[in-house]
């Protein structure tokens, strides 16, 4: 798939850029894609790709309810498939991380 910022460099949002972006896109409602682009590289010294864009508008309500830490970097959303082992898994790690 051939992106149209090719030859730049790309980076993935976090969840706390892409409620910021969200809140922009509220305040200022009349801003199209092209806008938005220009205003996170601008604010956050990245580029991101138009679809990047469309994707965390489409989720916007998501991303507006949702708390995110200061320090929660996630940039991907996959659900767990086997969410009761992942808890014992990460209990188990948690209980073994301090010896």
């Amino acid at each position: 798939m051939a992106s149209h910022l090719k030859g730049i460099s790309k980076s993935s949002m976090t969840n706390q850029k892409r409620k910021a972006l969200c809140e922009y896109k509220i305040d200022h409602p009349t801003c199209i894609r092209k806008n938005l682009q220009e205003w996170v590289e601008e604010k956050y010294r990245s580029k991101v790709s138009k679809g990047t864009i469309s994707n965390t508008l489409k989720r916007l309500s998501e991303y507006l309810a949702a708390n995110f830490e200061k320090g929660g970097d996630a940039k991907r959303h996959k659900p767990t498939k086997y969410p009761d082992m992942e808890k014992v898994v990460y209990e188990w790690f948690l209980q073994y991380q301090d010896e």
